[in-house]
C-alpha cells in the first residue's frame, strides 16, 4: 500500500491548493507548532492543543483529523508523501479493517478468510483509495462509523447499555471528525431504530408484561445511543453544536447541490455500475443460499439504503470524499457473492465464476487508479470506476511565470485579486509561491468570492485591489455569478474598470485563454463603488447568500472585521493597522426606517480618535449628503438607517481617519457595535446566541 502510494504521488506535478492542500497544511502546521510547544512545556502544550481542537470544531476545517497524524509528520517530515502515507496507515487501513471485521460476521462460515478478502477488496476499490490519495482524511470518519456498526452487530442482543452509549459517542466523533458524515451517521441511527422496532414487533412471549419490558429495553437502548451522541457533541464539540443551531446549512450550500439523478449517476460513476450490480446480487445470492448471516445483511443493506436516500435527496453534493460512506455496501456485497459462489458452486463453474470476479476487481482497480486506460466511449466503460489520474497541472509553467512576474512588480502591501476561475485562483498562486519561495508569503492575494449561496458580493475586494488578473475571454464553464461579475466588469468596461489600466504583460494558457493584468491608478470613489454594486446585483439577479447587511469599502478591507449577531452588528479593526478610514454600506433587508443605537470603543492609549459620519447617496449617485455622527463621552451614538436596496438609495457609515500630516500619534483601534433592526429569524438560533451572550458577559 505504501509503495503504491509513493509511486502514485511521485507521478503528480502540480501545486496543491484548496481541499487538496488544506488538510495537509493544517496538519503540518500543528506538527511544527506543537513539537516546539511540547519541548517547552508538555502540560501546557497538551492543554492548549485540547482547547484549540475543541474551539476548532466550529469551523469548516477543524483540528481533530490532525491529532493522530501530526506525531508521524514530526517523525518523518511534512512532505506530501509523508502526509498521504500517514493518513493511509492511520485512517484508510483501519477503515478497511473495520469492513473486514463486519465481513467476518457477515460470512461466519469463512470468518478469517472473509475478513482478509474484504480488507484486500477495500484497498483495491478506487473509490476507497482516491480520497486518501487526494489528501482527504475522511477515511478516519468512515472507519469510526463502520466501527459503530460493528459494535452494534456484536452486541445487538446485549442487555448492557454501555455498548449503546459507546455507539452514540463513536457516531458523534465521526461527525465532528468530518461534518458531512452527519448524513450516514443519521442513517445509522435510523437503521438501529428500524431494527429495534422490527425486533420489538416480532418478539414473542406469552406474558404481556415481558413484551412490555422488552419494548422498554429496546426503546431505552435507542435513547441511550441518541443520548451518547448528544453528550459527546456537547463535551467534544460544543462550538459545532452552536454553529449547527445558528447556521442555515441548506441555504449556505445551495450552490453545491445537484439534482438527485445527477447524484445517483455520481454514485455509479465513482464505483462503476458493475460494482453496485455485483454487490446487490451478492447480498441477494448470499441471503438465498444462506451463506451470509441474515441479521448482518439486513443491517448493512438498510444502512446503505438510508445513506443513499439522505445523500441523494437531502445533501445532493458531488465529490469523491463523499463516496466513502457507501464502501461497506459495495465491498461487503462483492465479498458475499464471492463466498456464496465458493460455498455453493463446484468444479469448473466455480473456478470460472471466481476467476471472472477476480479479473473484474483487478481491472476495476487498474482503470480507477490510472494503471490502465480505456477509450472513454467504449460500451464497457460505465461499468468500471471513474479514472483518477495523478494530479498534473497543465498550466504549471504559466502559474510559475505569473507568480514570478507579480513578485517583480508589486510590494508586500499591495492587494492582488485573481478573477480567472477554473484556470487559476488565489489558492493556487499562494501554493505556487509557497512551493517556489518558502512559507514567507510576499504576494497579498485577496480572497475572491466563489459560491453564490455562501459568499458575498465581490465589491469590497475589487474596490481594495491594486492589481486584478482577469481571464479573457471569460470561461464559459463558470456557473457561479459572483465569480463572473468581476470578469464582466473588465470585459464590458464598467465604470470601476476605468480605475485600472491594463499592463502590457499577459499570459496565454495551454487552452488559449489570455490572463490579462490590470493595475490600479486611482482609488475607487464611493459613488463608483455603489454604481458597481447596482450592476453586480443586476448581473447576479439576487443577493448572494453570504452577503450581510453591510459591505465594507476600504482600500485595505482585511484590516476590518464584521460580524452579525442576532440583535446587533459588530465592526472592529486590527490593532496597528494604520489609517482606519473606511465606508460601511448598509443593505437593509427591511423596508422600514430604523433608529439604531450604537457604541464605539477606542483603545490604544494616546491615539487619534477617528470621527464617524453618516452619508446618504441617491439612487442615481448624483449627490451625497454628509452628517457628522455625534458620539458622547461614553462612546454612545444613534444612527438613522433608511430603507434601500442594492440599486439605491444608500445609507453609509463612514469612519474618517485622515488627520493632520505627520500625525505624531497613531490611530486608535476601534470597535463599533450597532443595534440591529428586529427581524424574523431562527428562534432557536436567537435563543442560543442570547445564552452565549449571557455566559460571556456574566460577572465572574
Amino acid at each position: 500500500m505504501l509503495v503504491f502510494t509513493a509511486k502514485y504521488i511521485a507521478r503528480e506535478h502540480t501545486f496543491y491548493s484548496s481541499d487538496w492542500s488544506n488538510y495537509h497544511n493544517t496538519t503540518a502546521d500543528v506538527a511544527r507548532h506543537y513539537s516546539e510547544r511540547f519541548r517547552e512545556s508538555p502540560t501546557g502544550a497538551m492543554a492548549q492543543l485540547i482547547r484549540e481542537t475543541w474551539r476548532s470544531t466550529y469551523y469548516d476545517y477543524n483540528l481533530i483529523h490532525t491529532l493522530a497524524i501530526a506525531p508521524l509528520l514530526v517523525l518523518f517530515g511534512t512532505s506530501r508523501i509523508a502526509y498521504i502515507s500517514s493518513i493511509a496507515i492511520v485512517y484508510l487501513l483501519p477503515f478497511a479493517l473495520t469492513i473486514g471485521a463486519i465481513a467476518r460476521r457477515l460470512v461466519p462460515s469463512h470468518g478469517i478468510l472473509a475478513f482478509w478478502s474484504a480488507v484486500l477488496l477495500a484497498l483495491l476499490t478506487p473509490a476507497v483509495e482516491v480520497p486518501t490519495l487526494r489528501g482527504y482524511p475522511d477515511a478516519g470518519a468512515a472507519a469510526l462509523l463502520t466501527l459503530a456498526m460493528y459494535v452494534y452487530i456484536e452486541h445487538r442482543s446485549s442487555r448492557s447499555y454501555r455498548y449503546m452509549t459507546l455507539i452514540g459517542v463513536i457516531i458523534a466523533i465521526a461527525v465532528l471528525f468530518r461534518r458531512h458524515f452527519i448524513y450516514p451517521g443519521t442513517a445509522l441511527i435510523a437503521t438501529l431504530a428500524v431494527d429495534a422496532l422490527i425486533r420489538a414487533v416480532i418478539y414473542r412471549k406469552p406474558h404481556s408484561s415481558r413484551r412490555i419490558d422488552y419494548w422498554v429495553r429496546i426503546g431505552g437502548q435507542l435513547a441511550v445511543v441518541i443520548g451518547g451522541v448528544g453528550i459527546a457533541f456537547i463535551l467534544f464539540g460544543a462550538p459545532f453544536v452552536y454553529r449547527l443551531l445558528t447556521t442555515d446549512f441548506s441555504s449556505l450550500y445551495a450552490s453545491w447541490e445537484r439534482p438527485t439523478l445527477h447524484i445517483i449517476r455520481g454514485f455509479a460513476g465513482w464505483y462503476g455500475w458493475a460494482a453496485w450490480i455485483v454487490a446487490t446480487i451478492g447480498f441477494a445470492v448470499g441471503w438465498m443460499t444462506r451463506t451470509v448471516a441474515k441479521p448482518v445483511t439486513w443491517l448493512i443493506v438498510l444502512w446503505s439504503a438510508f445513506s443513499v436516500m439522505l445523500w441523494a435527496v437531502e445533501a445532493r453534493q458531488v465529490g469523491i470524499q463523499y463516496e466513502l460512506q457507501f464502501a461497506p455496501f459495495v465491498v461487503l456485497g462483492i465479498v458475499a457473492l464471492a463466498w456464496s459462489v465458493w460455498s455453493t458452486w463446484r468444479g469448473l463453474g466455480r473456478a470460472l465464476a471466481l476467476t471472472g470476479l477476480g479479473g473484474y476487481i483487478l481491472a476495476n482497480a487498474a482503470v480507477g487508479l490510472a494503471a490502465m486506460s480505456l477509450p472513454p466511449y467504449t460500451p464497457l466503460r460505465p461499468l468500471l470506476s471513474a479514472t483518477s489520474e495523478p494530479l498534473v497541472l497543465k498550466e504549471y509553467d504559466d502559474v510559475v511565470g505569473i507568480v514570478d512576474w507579480l513578485r517583480s512588480i508589486t510590494t508586500p502591501n499591495r492587494g492582488i485579486l485573481i478573477a480567472a476561475p477554473t484556470i487559476v485562483d488565489e489558492g493556487l498562486l499562494a501554493a505556487a509561491e509557497h512551493a517556489m519561495y518558502g512559507p514567507a508569503a510576499f504576494l497579498v492575494l485577496l480572497s475572491q468570492p466563489a459560491v453564490d449561496s455562501s459568499d458575498p458580493y465581490p465589491l469590497d475586494v475589487l474596490a481594495a485591489a491594486d492589481y486584478v488578473v482577469v481571464a479573457s475571454p471569460p470561461p464559459t464553464t463558470v456557473d457561479q455569478a459572483v465569480q463572473r461579475v468581476v470578469m464582466d466588469a473588465f470585459a464590458e468596461s464598467w465604470e470601476i474598470a476605468s480605475d485600472f489600466k491594463p499592463l502590457p504583460t499577459q499570459f496565454v494558457t495551454a487552452d488559449g485563454v489570455y490572463l490579462k493584468i490590470y493595475e490600479r491608478w486611482r482609488l475607487t470613489s464611493p459613488e463608483t463603488a455603489l454604481a458597481t454594486l447596482a450592476r453586480m446585483h443586476s448581473a447576479i439577479g439576487t443577493r448572494p447568500g453570504g452577503q450581510g447587511d453591510w459591505i465594507i469599502l476600504a482600500h485595505a478591507p482585511a484590516h476590518w472585521n464584521y460580524r452579525e449577531r442576532y440583535n446587533r452588528y459588530e465592526f472592529w479593526n486590527d490593532a496597528g493597522a494604520g489609517d482606519p478610514s473606511t465606508v460601511f454600506v448598509y443593505l437593509p433587508r427591511s423596508r422600514n426606517e430604523y433608529e439604531a443605537v450604537g457604541r464605539v470603543e477606542y483603545s490604544g492609549g494616546s491615539c487619534v480618535r477617528p470621527a464617524l459620519e453618516r452619508l446618504t447617496v441617491r439612487a442615481d449617485h448624483s449627490s451625497t449628503d454628509r452628517t457628522p455622527v455625534n458620539v458622547d463621552e461614553d462612546g454612545h451614538f444613534t444612527l438613522r438607517l433608511t430603507p434601500g436596496t442594492e440599486d439605491g438609495p444608500y445609507t453609509l457609515l463612514s469612519v474618517v481617519g485622515a488627520g493632520e500630516p505627520n500625525q505624531p500619534a497613531g490611530y486608535c483601534t476601534l470597535r463599533i457595535e450597532l443595534s440591529r433592526p428586529p427581524a424574523r429569524g431562527n428562534s432557536i438560533a436567537n435563543a442560543v446566541e442570547r445564552a452565549v451572550d449571557y455566559l460571556r458577559d456574566r460577572p465572574r
